[in-house]
């Protein structure tokens, strides 16, 4: 039984960041957390030599970040002790204009870093050694994700006619363009994160929007959602009136980028707004319905997903991480 229909016909009042919780649970799995808990950290880790993590990711037992102060990228332990710093501003192959904006890799592929403002993805091997071949774009990422065969999925922000979602082999050969169904607007309240899901499906999920789509690789819709009691787009006074792109801009998102575990669930954290701004996390399926609701005991700005753990980037300490346990 789907809670959501395909076309994601559900909406609600309080605001999608908000992460007003639910009774709805539709399906707790047995091991899984009791829906509407509040999860408690259990342990926190203190990334060393670092100010203001941006992004990070979780790799064969290190975290490797990006620091948005010092702009440079790290590995360390799962203590947080530093191994390996490199990157600083500059104009230099390994440096960077402004703080690269994600960081993120699979398996065997290489650590990869979002560089928009050279509209470029860097490419680094385990050891944070930069390496020759960096995949160059045409428009600058705003987001990207392996597919589960180390394919490249790349989008951009939707502000021409060109393609916004591009799929790159891991040869950096082109596979497939294409762009979300969504109808015309701002390119920044259209604008959206992508993720990887099972089955070569990709996860296409709205900042300002209370809308989730999933296609095929060949830009097929197979299956749309929404999440419930949020509105179908942001709702807020708290406007960005000066931004040059556009008026009545909101300064906060709807939802921050999900992460998918290794069965393909997705987690979604909700946003600024709401009873539980920055803790209430939705574990839904790739078609919509709902898994799990849980609220984090400390607010976050960014959440990573495996092994059954999520962490969780701290919007009280930016340099620590928090790390919960998703089973019982």
């Amino acid at each position: 039984m789907h809670i959501f229909n395909k076309q994601g016909v559900l909406t609600g009042r309080a605001f999608l960041l908000s992460q007003i919780l639910v009774g709805f649970v539709f399906a707790a799995l047995p091991n899984f957390l009791v829906a509407q808990s509040e999860l408690q950290a259990k342990k926190h880790i203190f990334i060393e030599s670092s100010e203001y993590l941006n992004s990070f990711t979780i790799h064969e037992d290190k975290i490797y970040s990006i620091d948005r102060y010092l702009i440079n990228i790290s590995i360390h332990d799962m203590n947080g002790a530093q191994i390996k710093r490199v990157g600083r501003s500059g104009n230099g192959p390994g440096e960077f204009n402004d703080p690269p904006n994600k960081i993120f890799h699979h398996i065997d592929s290489p650590i990869a870093v979002i560089d928009d403002k050279r509209m470029e993805i860097k490419l680094y091997d385990k050891d944070l050694n930069l390496l020759k071949k960096s995949l160059k774009l045409r428009l600058p990422p705003s987001d990207a994700d392996y597919s589960k065969k180390g394919e490249f999925i790349i989008c951009t922000l939707p502000l021409t006619d060109n393609d916004s979602i591009t799929i790159f082999d891991q040869n950096q050969k082109l596979i497939s363009s294409f762009s979300p169904d969504i109808a015309p607007g701002n390119f920044l309240l259209n604008s959206f994160y992508v993720n990887a899901l099972p089955d070569e499906k990709i996860l296409v999920s709205y900042r300002f929007k209370n809308l989730f789509q999933v296609y095929n690789k060949d830009g097929i819709l197979t299956d749309s959602f929404r999440l419930p009691d949020f509105p179908s787009v942001v709702e807020t006074v708290n406007l960005n009136t000066d931004s040059p792109h556009g008026k009545n801009i909101p300064k906060d998102l709807m939802f921050f980028s999900p992460s998918v575990d290794e069965n393909g669930h997705i987690f979604i954290l909700s946003a600024k707004y709401g009873l539980h701004a920055n803790r209430m996390v939705y574990q839904v399926e790739p078609t919509g319905t709902l898994i799990n609701t849980f609220i984090l005991d400390q607010k976050s700005g960014q959440i990573k997903v495996n092994d059954n753990k999520l962490y969780s980037l701290s919007t009280a300490d930016p340099n620590s991480l928090l790390v919960y346990s998703l089973v019982e």
